[in-house]
């Protein structure tokens, strides 16, 4: 479905500049893409505006990337490839104020993250074909490898769930969190997956399996490692397809999920857009009911468009009722230089085949737009 789609950009990167001073304000980095929708490369806005960074380039000078973290206020972590599609990964140390590359390692078949509460610290995991091994390595903030470890502990999976098709949710100071599918099989959506925590002596513990059929996607790491914000899944056949932000407790195992007004909770088309966490603790999401779209053919029950709205709420505080922020949007945020970054669809575009958006920040459009949000926004 197009909302769990990374948000893709319109126009044609320009050059960047020579000259190009430190960055004036909170830096945003994120991905733009060519007109054909082909080799993104990353952008980072400040508030002179956005400029490419020249990361490693791939064959014929063409490097699709995208941002993974800031390891500091000026270095970005990038991973890239050489081509579309291609195992063959890299990672990349962008210093922003001199746009020049500081570092690289390779990174085959791998998913890497920064972790959330030490920005100096890298994780990186690979997986066997059938998801029972693996290694788990640590790296800093120079891509200077510090631990290798083997996984072990993961289950095998059955033979039609082969290759596995696992997903990295974060890294914390104290190991890695992954979505495995579930061993004894998943439905034709996806889910359910099991969450796993691996620390870095490669160690793996299931912390649960999740509710949904559709599987866990947009998983967030909260700000001190402690809990996994994702987009809970369910769908019960054409006429319902429903999202649910939830927060799990790692260290318990337990969820927790908003009390949302009937008119967003049910419909046909119910969707959870770009699920992150603030500083303050906070979750803040987008949240839209597509309705049945007034489609007269439809065998499907009315349901009126509500949203897409971005809200925000306390997992600590799970009965109080969502707050909406922002109206008309797929997700905001107030950046610490306090200039407001919000993110809208592209008027009269086809939804359904390409998540097109706006990106204004302080009130004005950035030229070209942001694929990737929640913002990578500086530490």
């Amino acid at each position: 479905m197009r909302r769990t789609l990374l948000l893709a950009a319109l126009l044609v990167t320009p050059a960047a500049p020579a000259h190009a001073a430190t960055p004036s304000g909170t830096p945003v980095a994120y991905v733009r893409h060519d007109q054909a929708m082909a080799y993104g490369v990353v952008a980072v806005a400040d508030a002179s505006g956005p400029v490419a960074l020249p990361t490693p380039p791939g064959p014929a000078g063409r490097h699709p990337s995208s941002p993974v973290g800031w390891l500091s206020p000026t270095r970005l972590l990038v991973q890239g490839q050489d081509r579309d599609y291609s195992p063959r990964l890299w990672l990349a140390v962008v210093d922003v104020p001199s746009r020049s590359t500081v570092a690289r390692a390779g990174c085959p078949a791998c998913q890497v993250g920064v972790a959330v509460d030490d920005r100096s610290t890298v994780g990186l995991l690979t997986l066997s074909s059938d998801g029972s091994t693996g290694r788990v390595a640590r790296f800093d903030a120079t891509l200077r490898r510090t631990s290798l470890a083997t996984v072990r502990g993961l289950p095998r999976q059955p033979a039609f769930q082969r290759p596995v098709g696992w997903t990295l949710a974060g890294v914390r100071s104290s190991g890695v969190v992954l979505l495995l599918p579930d061993p004894a099989g998943v439905s034709a959506y996806g889910g359910p997956l099991q969450v796993w925590t691996v620390d870095w002596s490669g160690r793996a513990h299931r912390v649960t399996t999740t509710a949904g059929n559709v599987g866990a996607g947009q998983a967030a790491l909260s700000p001190d490692g402690t809990h996994l914000a994702y987009d809970d899944g369910f769908r019960g056949g054409a006429c319902a397809d429903e999202h649910l932000p939830t927060v799990l407790d790692l260290r318990t195992g337990r969820t927790v999920t908003p009390h949302l007004p009937a008119a967003l909770r049910h419909g046909v088309e119910v969707f959870t857009t770009q699920v992150s966490w603030l500083p303050t603790g906070r979750l803040t999401f987008g949240w839209e009911n597509s309705g049945s779209n007034g489609d007269p053919g439809s065998p499907c029950p009315h349901s009126p468009l509500v949203g897409p709205d971005v809200y925000t709420w306390d997992p600590a505080q799970p009965g109080h009722a969502v707050v909406r922020v922002e109206s008309g949007a797929l997700a905001a945020r107030t950046l610490p230089d306090g200039t407001r970054l919000v993110v809208r669809d592209q008027p009269g575009t086809d939804d359904e085949e390409l998540a097109l958006a706006v990106v204004s920040r302080g009130g004005t459009a950035l030229p070209g737009t942001a694929e990737a949000y929640p913002p990578v926004l500086v530490p």
